[in-house]
């Protein structure tokens, strides 16, 4: 997620113990087919489903529909903030 997120930072996560469901948008921890990222969201009330991108312009961004978000993505935890940067 650089440069928003750099490699040693520490976070501030909010994790709820129900998970996150709904409309989400900022910046999340998700598990994608069993596999853990950081990862922006951005959910699409016209297209029904959510942009996943990262800050980082080395990764592309992919769409996921609602029908496809409910069977392979997870929102784990939101990012609040950074809590500490790297020198």
């Amino acid at each position: 997620m650089s440069p928003t997120l750099q490699h040693g930072e520490t976070t501030l996560i909010n994790i709820r113990k129900q998970g996150w469901t709904g409309a989400l948008q900022g910046v999340f921890i998700i598990k994608l087919n069993n596999t853990i990222m950081v990862k922006r969201l951005q959910y699409d009330p016209i297209k029904n489903g959510y942009h996943i991108s990262s800050d980082n312009p080395v990764y592309r961004s992919y769409f996921l529909t609602q029908h496809e978000s409910q069977e392979m993505f997870t929102a784990i935890a939101k990012i609040i903030s950074v809590v500490s940067k790297v020198n």
